[in-house]
């Protein structure tokens, strides 16, 4: 019997790319477990490249955010982009690792490895790519050509590439690909009046969060000074050092107050609480649209994440609440009606659970037919 090989490339800029390349990944392994699947990532896992990372994180969010919230969104320097995946190192590491693999399926979460194998697909090879974005929007970066099919978050996003040429049967609104394993809390019964909260503050690394440590600070100050008995907050701080300390001390005898670093069971943290308050990753946000969480977003972020965040607003499944005043009025009203807070919120109509698992049946099938 012939093995089939699947070849998945995403960028550790961000944990969503690498997140749902393991979720596709998972899902075709349940599906088919003999099917050999290698996940590239188009960094190198050095010191410079952790430092490039975190930077990447920063520079948007902090120095220039509007400047490239409309470079990413109207694809100013599309032509420089391009060029860019034209040559270099990182060009080169990709392609050597499609030769020396032989796949018969290509998958891309990220934008730059899906525009380097399109590029080199025009002459090459007839190997099936599928285009995973990992955000609320698709962006003008992303390539259409040779590309056998695109993985989209929503039906606009299919709209919009249909305006831009791309063959509308080759777009599935599947929604962004979360983890397999993600399981759907046991809804409230009017019994129990302990609601929880968990407040995602922190990750492995420090630079993505840092625009929403300061709300994080208004909302624990407010809360050394309020309590309820229906509310469980559950704070998680990953490498956020500085702010889980401060914390730990002002909540010592706290039992409504929880305070995590790296817990392992993040996600059924998420899905055994009643609200998330994020930042507006692309993943995060996914995850918390898929379990039907009302979103509570600390800042409206720039780029990709601005556009996430438009997308939860204007479908009504959270809220953005990067003014102190707003989060602290939030915040109080929470406290006294947790319920009455619940029910403002739209679920999404859509199940978005079963994303990966879409991807999964598509990569098979298409793999079967070349």
């Amino acid at each position: 019997m012939t093995i089939r090989k699947v070849q998945i490339f995403y960028a550790s800029i961000g944990s969503g790319h690498l997140i749902a390349a393991r979720s596709i990944s998972q899902a075709i392994k349940n599906i088919n477990p003999d099917v050999e699947i290698e996940l590239q990532d188009i960094f190198k896992h050095s010191r410079i490249d952790v430092f490039f990372q975190e930077i990447m994180a920063f520079l948007p969010s902090f120095v220039f955010p509007e400047i490239y919230t409309r470079i990413w969104q109207r694809g100013s320097l599309k032509w420089l982009y391009e060029l860019s995946c034209s040559f270099g190192p990182i060009k080169r590491k990709i392609l050597r690792n499609i030769q020396l693999y032989s796949p018969d399926l290509l998958i891309c979460t990220h934008t730059y490895p899906c525009t380097v194998i399109s590029n080199w697909k025009q002459n090459h090879t007839l190997t099936p790519l599928i285009a995973v974005a990992t955000d609320q929007f698709i962006h003008p970066y992303w390539p259409i050509k040779n590309v056998d099919a695109f993985i989209v978050p929503n039906i606009p996003m299919k709209k919009e590439l249909i305006q831009r040429g791309f063959e509308k049967e080759r777009i599935f609104p599947f929604g962004i690909p979360v983890s397999p394993k993600m399981k759907t809390s046991v809804l409230k019964n009017d019994n129990e009046i302990r609601f929880k909260v968990i407040v995602l503050a922190g990750s492995f690394r420090v630079a993505p969060y840092l625009i929403i440590h300061k709300r994080v600070k208004d909302l624990l100050d407010f809360l050394v000074f309020h309590q309820s008995d229906k509310i469980l907050w559950q704070f998680v701080f990953g490498a956020a050092n500085d702010l889980k300390t401060i914390s730990q001390h002002k909540f010592m005898n706290r039992k409504d107050v929880e305070i995590y670093d790296f817990p392992e069971n993040v996600q059924n943290m998420m899905a055994n609480s009643d609200f998330v308050f994020i930042k507006p990753g692309g993943l995060t946000v996914a995850e918390a649209l898929a379990l039907k969480k009302p979103i509570i977003l600390l800042s409206a972020g720039a780029g990709q994440e601005r556009e996430n965040t438009n997308y939860v607003i204007n479908s009504r499944s959270g809220i953005l609440l990067d003014k102190k005043a707003d989060l602290i009025n939030f915040t109080e009203e929470l406290l006294c009606n947790p319920r009455s807070v619940q029910e403002r919120f739209t679920q999404p109509s859509d199940s978005l659970m079963n994303s990966a698992q879409h991807v999964a049946h598509l990569a098979l099938r298409l793999m079967d037919e070349s």
